[in-house]
């Protein structure tokens, strides 16, 4: 059986992509080039590593930050779309 909840709009374009290196880090700071209008924002990380979870924090018109619960070395790929 399908449940057919509404949810919002798609994300209609890319603001940001990009590949993070975490050298021994447990949180990296995404920087926007330019500021963004709103934080409205949604952000998609795509690690590298299958056992590490990561998850986004303190989302301002300038960027935001990837986190993770232990120091990671490896790389996490990101899109951040409106």
């Amino acid at each position: 059986m399908v449940n057919n909840t509404q949810v919002g709009p798609l994300a209609t374009q890319s603001v940001l992509s990009g590949v993070l290196s975490f050298a021994d880090e447990g949180s990296r700071l995404v920087s926007f080039s330019t500021p963004q209008p709103n934080v409205s924002y949604r952000v998609l990380v795509r690690p590298q590593a299958d056992s590490v979870y990561f998850w986004v924090t303190n989302k301002t018109v300038n960027g935001f930050v990837i986190n993770t619960f232990t120091s990671y070395t490896g790389q996490v790929g990101f899109d951040a779309f409106e």
